[in-house]
């Protein structure tokens, strides 16, 4: 069974525990304009997840540490610099961390054959994915992850929520 935090608490010793929260306070505080280095990015990561406003599921927490990595540029006088990320990025990951682990435990309740913990997660993850929340940070204007890749796992063919959870 694939749980992508696996690989991240590998390098990470604590986590986070979260709980469900105000979305409009939660969206008030987060940045989402202009640029920043990687270490404004870790510290948006770490605040997005301490406040998250959806619980994770059971077993599920987000990492406490952003997993996003510079990778080193070259300036134009040939001095090594960091890149710049927009900011939103730490938001946008706590985010997708969220949506993985419910994907993952859909798919896992499928697995075990409990049709009532699948539709109670893939409701879920569909009201997550119609927030404000997802909005703010990942574009899909038609929403076509909810109606393609969560109406196919209602009907239970999980390959699309299985790569979601995979990523």
């Amino acid at each position: 069974m694939l749980r992508p935090e696996a690989a991240i608490a590998a390098t990470l010793p604590v986590r986070v525990e979260t709980g469900p929260g105000d979305v409009d306070a939660y969206l008030s505080e987060m940045p989402s304009k202009g640029l920043t280095d990687l270490a404004g990015i870790h510290a948006e990561y770490r605040e997005a997840a301490a406040a998250f406003p959806y619980e994770m599921p059971p077993g599920w927490s987000f990492p406490s540490e952003s997993g996003l990595r510079d990778i080193p540029t070259t300036a134009s006088e040939g001095s090594e610099t960091s890149a710049l990320w927009e900011r939103g990025s730490g938001t946008a990951e706590a985010y997708l961390y969220w949506q993985t682990a419910v994907s993952q435990a859909a798919y896992e309740a499928h697995l075990d054959g409990d049709q009532a913990g699948v539709a109670s997660l893939l409701d879920t993850l569909e009201a997550g994915y119609r927030s404000d929340v997802r909005r703010t940070v990942l574009e899909d204007p038609a929403e076509d992850f909810i109606r393609i890749e969560i109406a196919a796992a209602r009907n239970g063919d999980f390959t699309g929520l299985k790569s979601v959870a995979s990523d």
